[in-house]
C-alpha cells in the first residue's frame, strides 16, 4: 500500500488550539474533511476556479490530497530525493514536508506525527509558487515533464492550494498516512 501524503488548510487559530493542546488535531482533521465543512479535491482533478472561490467565501477548508505522489513532486520542485528528516530549509521543500510537528499526534496517524506550516511560511511558500511556471522547475531540475503530462497537473492543483491558503491567511497541516 504505501505512505500517501494529504494536506489541509485551517485558520490560525485553530492552528493555536490545536498546538496549546485544547483542540483534538485528529478531530480537526477528520471534521474538516466532511461534505459540510470542507472543499476536497484530488489532485489534477479539482474543482473549477469559481467553486474553489464560492468555498473558500463560504469558509470551508481545503483539502489536497496528493496520495503517493509527494516524492516525485519533490524532486520536481527541488532536484532532490524527498527528505528524512525535516532539516531541509528551502522552501519548496518545506510546502511538502514541515519541519515542525504537532506534539502527541505520532500515534495517531501511520508515518509518524502531523506536520504544519504557519499562515506566515504558507505566505511565503504562496508567493514563490505564484512566480513559478512547472516547465521552469523541470528544466532547473532535470525532471522529466511533458506539457499535459499529469506532474503539470499536479504542480498547478498543489500551486493553487498554496494560494489560495494564503489569500485566506490560513495555515496548512500536513498528514502522512
Amino acid at each position: 500500500m504505501g505512505m500517501t501524503a494529504k494536506y489541509v488548510t485551517v485558520s490560525a487559530s485553530e492552528l493555536e488550539q490545536v498546538l496549546a493542546g485544547g483542540a483534538k488535531t485528529i478531530d480537526i482533521i477528520w471534521h474538516k474533511g466532511t461534505a459540510a465543512e470542507s472543499c476536497c479535491w484530488d489532485m489534477g482533478k479539482f474543482a473549477e476556479d469559481k467553486q474553489l472561490a464560492e468555498a473558500k467565501q463560504l469558509g470551508l477548508h481545503l483539502w489536497v490530497d496528493i496520495d503517493k505522489d509527494y516524492r516525485e513532486l519533490h524532486s520536481l520542485l527541488t532536484g532532490t530525493g524527498f527528505p528524512k528528516d525535516a532539516n531541509d530549509h528551502n522552501l519548496l521543500s518545506l510546502a511538502l514536508y514541515a519541519k515542525d510537528t504537532v506534539a502527541g499526534t505520532a500515534a495517531d496517524f501511520g508515518y509518524g506525527p502531523v506536520r504544519y506550516l504557519t499562515p506566515a511560511r504558507v505566505e511565503e511558500i504562496a508567493a514563490v509558487l505564484a512566480e513559478t511556471r512547472c516547465s521552469d522547475l523541470a528544466e532547473k531540475n532535470s525532471f522529466h515533464v511533458e506539457e499535459g503530462d499529469y506532474m503539470e497537473a499536479e504542480f498547478n492543483a498543489f500551486k493553487k492550494f498554496f494560494v489560495l491558503a494564503s489569500e485566506a491567511h490560513d495555515a496548512i497541516l500536513q498528514i502522512f498516512v
